[in-house]
C-alpha cells in the first residue's frame, strides 16, 4: 500500500474532488499571484455551480457563459493584469439572487433557510449544514476544563459513563 503523501495519492485525491464538484474538463490550470485572487476563484466556481435560476423541479439549465475583461489592481500597483469574469455571476444564479436579497435583522438564520429553502436549493443544503455548526469552541473548552475538575489524582478511577453523568449534571443542573 502506497503512503499517504505520495504523488499517485494525491493525484488520485485531487482527481476525485475535481470530479466530485462536476469540474471535469471544465478547469484546465488555475495559478493566482495572491490569495485575493484565490478567493476571488473560488467565489466564482461556486457561483458557476449554484447557478440556476428559481425553484423548479426540472434540471438545470446551463447558460453560455459571456466573457467579459475586467482590470484588476493588486497591491503591487505596477503588476496589471486581465481577468475573464464570468457573465453567469450577474445574471439570475442562485447565489446572486441570495446576495440581492434583503437582510433580515433579528431572524433566526435556519427557519429563514428553511422558508427560502425551495428559492435556493444548493444554497439551503450547505446552510443548514454550516449553520448547525457552534461559531466557537467555548463550550466544548469548557466541557473539557469541567472534566479536568472532576477527574483528578484522588478520582482516578471513574468509569466513562459515571463521568459522562457527571459532567451532564454539571453543564445541565438548573437550580
Amino acid at each position: 500500500m502506497p503512503e499517504h503523501h505520495t504523488g499517485e495519492n494525491l493525484s488520485e485525491r485531487l482527481k476525485s474532488t475535481v470530479s466530485e464538484f462536476e469540474l471535469d474538463g471544465k478547469i484546465v490550470s488555475s495559478v493566482h499571484d495572491n490569495a485575493r485572487n484565490v478567493n476571488f476563484a473560488s467565489e466564482k466556481c461556486a457561483v458557476s455551480r449554484c447557478s440556476i435560476k428559481a425553484c423548479s423541479g426540472t434540471e438545470v439549465e446551463k447558460q453560455p457563459a459571456k466573457k467579459q475583461k475586467v482590470q484588476r489592481y493588486d497591491l503591487w500597483s505596477f503588476l496589471l493584469f486581465d481577468t475573464e469574469e464570468d457573465a453567469s455571476f450577474q445574471d439570475g444564479s442562485e447565489m446572486s439572487l441570495y446576495i440581492k436579497e434583503r437582510t433580515v435583522p433579528d431572524a433566526n438564520q435556519l427557519e429563514w433557510w428553511e422558508e427560502n429553502s425551495c428559492k435556493f436549493p444548493r444554497l439551503s443544503v450547505l446552510a443548514r449544514q454550516y449553520l448547525s455548526i457552534p461559531a466557537t469552541s467555548v463550550p466544548s473548552e469548557r466541557i473539557f476544563s469541567c472534566a479536568g475538575l472532576i477527574v483528578t489524582k484522588l478520582r482516578n478511577r471513574l468509569s466513562s459513563s459515571v463521568i459522562h453523568q457527571i459532567i451532564f449534571l454539571n453543564k445541565n443542573y438548573v437550580p
